[in-house]
């Protein structure tokens, strides 16, 4: 039951940070505040920009590296079998 929740929980975290990365990539209102970021310093929206894709290819990469790991781990489990 342990290894079922174990493999649950990587699903989960999976799922859950490419759902942020689509958000964060998709949504109309992270382009509306870097747009008021932009117009009130070009140094604010510059910080902003880096700020918001720094999390949203952390978020990604996440999502992706759970999956391998999850993988991974299937595979050695699955060699240690036989």
């Amino acid at each position: 039951m342990k290894k079922y929740y174990k493999t649950f929980k990587l699903l989960f975290i999976s799922a859950f940070s490419f759902s942020l990365y689509y958000y964060i990539d998709n949504h109309d209102a992270l382009i509306l505040l870097q747009e008021k970021a932009d117009k009130y310093s070009m140094r604010r929206g510059f910080e902003f920009f880096i700020f918001v894709n720094i999390f949203k290819y952390f978020f990604l990469l996440l999502s992706f590296m759970s999956i391998i790991f999850l993988a991974f781990t299937s595979y050695k489990n699955k060699k240690n079998e036989y």
